[in-house]
């Protein structure tokens, strides 16, 4: 187990040296270790957004965790290299795909550039929808069924949480017409959309 002790220093005027106290070093980051061990990283305060990231071998950075126990984000991991604390106040980005042919089906596209996508939830007139999930290409996407009235206005409602608790809820409204006589030719004409 390794464990971060708490520093007795006087408080540092720099910024960098804030940074560095925050940080733990577990050897080198291109090992993997051949089993699980545990790390407990103490922290001194708990703030909205907080979360312990790991700094990658190419540079690149992963969310760790952001349960706390007994004041330490406490974890198990084979990973080895740089461990710090960092914050995510972004909320996950939910964008409608208007290309798309609705009358089969209903896609949006999903995106957390912080801490990454926790869990999603789709409503299609207040009744629970099952949006499947693509991640590779961040797209979540319905195909119609009888919960879409035609010739009524339906509400789609989008909820997306991030992995700290940052959440997006897009609510939109169509009416589903008949374009044509031909049989099944429906389109979509978008009446209100609502992000918050």
């Amino acid at each position: 187990m390794i464990r971060r002790p708490p520093r007795s220093t006087p408080k540092p005027s720099s910024a960098a040296s804030d940074v560095y106290k925050r940080q733990l070093f577990a050897y080198n980051p291109f090992i993997e270790a051949m089993k699980n061990f545990e790390i407990n990283f103490l922290i001194n305060n708990d703030s909205i957004g907080q979360y312990l990231s790991r700094k990658n071998y190419d540079g690149s950075y992963s969310f760790v965790t952001n349960k706390i126990k007994d004041g330490y984000y406490q974890f198990k991991t084979k990973s080895l290299g740089k461990f710090y604390i960092d914050y995510d106040t972004i909320a996950p980005s939910i964008v409608r795909n208007k290309r798309v042919d609705y009358k089969k089906q209903i896609q949006y596209y999903i995106k957390d550039k912080e801490t990454g996508i926790k869990n999603y939830e789709g409503k299609i007139n207040n009744q629970w929808a099952l949006f499947e999930y693509e991640p590779k290409l961040s797209k979540i996407f319905f195909n119609n069924d009888t919960l879409i009235k035609k010739n009524k206005i339906n509400r789609i409602e989008i909820k997306v949480n991030d992995l700290v608790g940052n959440s997006t809820t897009v609510t939109v409204s169509y009416t589903h017409l008949r374009a044509h006589e031909t049989r099944g030719n429906l389109v979509w004409r978008l009446v209100r959309e609502k992000k918050r």
